[in-house]
């Protein structure tokens, strides 16, 4: 069984309760360990995730970067940015695991974290969250449904619902 890191839940800061109880419960169900990677965005963050592939095409090591977000964060907002009632209705995680590696100075064999990105774990995850109950018990919109699949990302489904602060 896993659990949140504290990094992970200060990222739930300004998040729905009812989202933050659902990435508890899911943690503790998960097939494999993940993070937060986000929760609430401002406007500018927002933008930021949205010029990724547009403007901003090369990371700082020189590679390439693929389209992020569909919502510029002005015109188009995000779930992950506050709403009426002061909550964020969206939170992104990243699947975490280790790998063996060794160590080019000592030769030791030595085991590190690193976030995998593959559509199957994400799917994984979210298959326990159905089978468990947690997607219809908390009203969950997953991300990996979509047309535009974004399988990193979990949001309530009242969302639509609420107006977003002027």
């Amino acid at each position: 069984m896993f659990v949140l890191s504290e990094n992970s839940l200060e990222k739930l800061n300004g998040v729905h309760p009812k989202l933050v109880v659902f990435m508890e419960e899911l943690i503790k169900e998960s097939p494999y360990d993940f993070k937060i990677t986000c929760g609430v965005r401002t406007a500018q963050e927002q933008n930021y995730e949205y010029q990724k592939g547009r403007t901003l095409l090369y990371d700082g090591k020189g590679n390439k970067l693929s389209k992020v977000s569909w919502c510029d964060g002005y015109k188009l907002k995000s779930k992950h940015q506050v709403k009426a009632d002061g909550y964020g209705y969206a939170v992104d995680i990243a699947v975490l695991e280790k790998e063996k590696y060794t160590d080019k100075k000592t030769g030791e064999v030595r085991e590190k974290t690193v976030a995998k990105w593959d559509y199957k774990y994400y799917k994984a995850i979210y298959d326990v969250a159905k089978t468990k109950g947690l997607i219809d018990k908390y009203g969950i919109v997953w991300g990996g449904n979509w047309k535009q699949k974004d399988s990193v990302h979990f949001q309530l489904g009242i969302a639509d619902n609420i107006q977003f602060r002027r």
